[in-house]
């Protein structure tokens, strides 16, 4: 799901709703700021992704470097701490730990092999590495949240909706301005966030429901 909405009609919404279009030039960068704020604060479905690879394993043979394999080039984040896993040839799944680099100060040696549980990510080179080292053949599955591109032309968002971004430019128009509605109408907008990922693609299933006439099918009462 993504905005209808192009950005420069978004941005007039918001300054017609604050009684200022006059700051169009900095809701373009304002926008830019919330689209990078929502995505890095919040798990929206449509900026989930899945990537899958293959692990080689190094046998019994230690190996003389570490393996890395490349991050997507729109990651974000994992989506959440159980997002990186690998499974083995009988379908075994074992989800790896995440780390950041600084796990190999607490290790005696990168280069153990045997079943990778834990993930080293390298986020300044975008990489991450198993440990210990694959001993034997996996591939692997990540989920990631994606980061999306800064809007450089008059384009739709590719999440969250209409409402959402209208009220966060809104909000900044407000807060830009010294508005006392700032804080009540920031309050909103948390809501509106909070709404929107709670409910998406969670409604019941609904089935076909034949309904009765309430005053020729009464219940059944007792007899006696």
């Amino acid at each position: 799901m993504a905005t209808a909405l192009t950005r420069d009609t978004l941005v007039q919404y918001a300054g017609k709703r604050a009684g200022n279009e006059s700051l169009a030039t900095f809701c373009n960068d304002w926008l830019n700021n919330i689209i990078d704020t929502l995505a890095q604060n919040y798990k929206f479905p449509e900026l989930e992704k899945l990537v899958t690879g293959a692990l080689a394993g190094h046998g019994s043979t230690a190996p003389t470097v570490v393996d890395t394999i490349n991050l997507p080039a729109d990651f974000g984040d994992l989506f959440d701490v159980h997002s990186l896993g690998v499974i083995d040839s009988f379908g075994t799944h074992n989800t790896l730990t995440p780390r950041d680099t600084d796990y190999y100060d607490t290790i005696s040696s990168p280069l153990i092999v045997g079943t990778p549980n834990t993930a080293i990510f390298d986020l300044d080179n975008k990489q991450w590495t198993p440990f210990p080292l694959p001993q034997l053949d996996y591939t692997y599955q990540l989920r990631y949240r994606a980061k999306p591109v800064r809007l450089t032309g008059n384009t739709t968002i590719p999440f969250a909706s209409d409402d959402i971004f209208i009220q966060g430019l809104y909000v900044q128009i407000l807060q830009y301005e010294d508005d006392q509605r700032y804080p009540a109408e920031y309050a909103v907008w948390l809501q509106m966030i909070g709404k929107y990922i709670a409910g998406f693609n969670k409604s019941p299933i609904k089935t076909k429901s034949l309904r009765l006439n309430a005053d020729t099918f009464r219940r059944i009462q007792n007899q006696r």
